[in-house]
This record gives C-alpha cells, sequence and structure tokens, in this order.
C-alpha cells in the first residue's frame, strides 16, 4: 500500500526506533518497573494485531516483542541489545509455529 501507508500506521502504533521497531518503557512515575512485562508484552502483542483503517481499508500488522528487564550498570545500548535478541527468539519461534 506503499509508505505513505506505513506512516499512517506507525502513527497509530508508536514511536519507532528505526526501520519498524519499536521500544516499551515500563516504569511509572516513582521509577517502579511493571510488576508483569511479560503479561504486557502479550498484551501489545494483542492490541497491534487488531485492523487499523488505513485509507479506508481495513489492514491488519502483526508484532514480535522481546521482554529485556534492565540490571544495574546497564547502558541503554546493553538494554536494547538483550531486547532486540529476546525479539528475534520470538520472531523464530513464531515462524516456527510455536
Amino acid at each position: 500500500m506503499g509508505h505513505d501507508s506505513g506512516d499512517i500506521v506507525l502513527q497509530v502504533v508508536a514511536a519507532r526506533l528505526g526501520g519498524d521497531e519499536f521500544a516499551l518503557l515500563l516504569a511509572d512515575d516513582k521509577g517502579q518497573w511493571h510488576p508483569d512485562p511479560r503479561r504486557l508484552a502479550r498484551r501489545a502483542e494483542e492490541q497491534l494485531s487488531l485492523p487499523i483503517q488505513v485509507k479506508g481499508r481495513l489492514v491488519k500488522v502483526g508484532c514480535s516483542v522481546g521482554v529485556a528487564t534492565a540490571v544495574p550498570g546497564d547502558k541503554p545500548q546493553d538494554l536494547l541489545n538483550r531486547a532486540d535478541e529476546a525479539m528475534y527468539q520470538v520472531k523464530g519461534a513464531q515462524r516456527k509455529g510455536r
């Protein structure tokens, strides 16, 4: 459907890191992390699988969500690298039909 349609989908979904990759940073206003990030990841997957209206057509997108937790001493890139690795593990499992 073209790049402009893809841009509409990206605007509906979230802010992106690059390409078609996004990050969710889960902390409340006190810096406390979400108690169940995997549950929240499943919910994000469910919501992102809902049809999106683009140029008068319903389109369906999918996603693969990897979860990583920050540990003391992490640099932001360390956390992103682990999340990226987790996402590719999920993506591989989805391709195998798991």
